[in-house]
């Protein structure tokens, strides 16, 4: 590929797109899912999954709100490395993970600890995987709830009201829609072996909030001797308003809306528990 060539298809890329456009994969990729592992573990930060002070006080609150005890069954939808697994596992309960990461779902299998019996892995998209059984609780834990499209995200709660026990509760967090976002932000490297891609790569990324569906979008283009890939991370905020009219829209009753998210001590983060209206 000449460099006119490649100038004329990151000049193409770098455009924004329609609110919620697929870009190329992301969570299956294997080069950038193994960078995205390691950030999972990284207790240091809170960038990929919660630092284990906060993890404990999700599951602290997951087990009170819901209502689990020994024997109970909980799904954690996105479960990443299963970093929640043994916390739930030590309280007698069945959990169950799903994730389409093959690098998280691989260490996860890995590290079940002494509870072999009591953790199931998933591996597969949970936003549209028919499941086979049901559950006391299911949780979407890291505001994944907002990466998704109004399209997909109302499929998949009604998939989720088909999977839940009878009184059994739906709880996620989520980005209040009043969350600071740094509207114009770009940035412009070259690297080797980075995050986004193995050998050298120029990466520009911005990001751009389209304020008429309250969505935020960080965009990266990656341009290598073998092509450029656009990704897009999406990142819906919600007003409590706006989420109530949802799932109520999709038949579950709400139970419980507080900032604090599903720790209560996250601010600008929303914790939502609900049920099934059906049930």
């Amino acid at each position: 590929m000449d460099i006119n060539e490649l100038l004329q298809k990151i000049k193409k890329a770098d455009s924004w797109p329609a609110a919620f456009t697929k870009g190329a994969p992301l969570w299956n990729d294997d080069y950038i899912s193994l960078h995205m592992l390691n950030a999972h573990l990284d207790d240091s930060h809170d960038k990929a999954s919660y630092n284990s002070i906060l993890r404990m006080q999700v599951v602290e609150e997951i087990l009170s709100q819901c209502h689990l005890k020994e024997n109970s069954t909980i799904l954690d939808l996105g479960c990443g490395p299963g970093l929640y697994a043994q916390e739930f596992a030590k309280q007698g309960i069945d959990y169950t993970g799903i994730d389409i990461s093959n690098q998280s779902l691989g260490y996860a299998l890995m590290h079940k600890g002494k509870y072999q019996d009591n953790i199931h892995y998933i591996h597969d998209d949970y936003s549209t995987y028919e499941f086979q059984k049901q559950y006391d609780c299911i949780s979407m834990i890291w505001c994944d709830f907002g990466a998704l499209s109004p399209t997909v995200r109302d499929s998949m709660l009604k998939n989720i009201n088909k999977t839940l026990k009878k009184d059994g509760i739906f709880c996620f967090d989520v980005f209040m829609a009043q969350s600071p976002f740094h509207e114009q932000h770009n940035s412009w490297k070259v690297e080797r072996d980075g995050f986004w891609q193995k050998g050298l790569a120029a990466v520009l990324e911005r990001n751009k909030y389209y304020e008429t569906v309250g969505t935020a979008l960080h965009m990266s283009v990656v341009a290598s001797e073998t092509g450029v890939k656009t990704y897009y991370i999406w990142d819906k905020r919600y007003s409590e308003k706006e989420l109530s009219k949802v799932l109520i829209d999709a038949s579950f009753e709400v139970l419980y809306v507080k900032e604090g998210g599903l720790s209560q001590k996250q601010p600008e983060v929303l914790g939502v528990y609900c049920k099934s209206k059906h049930k």
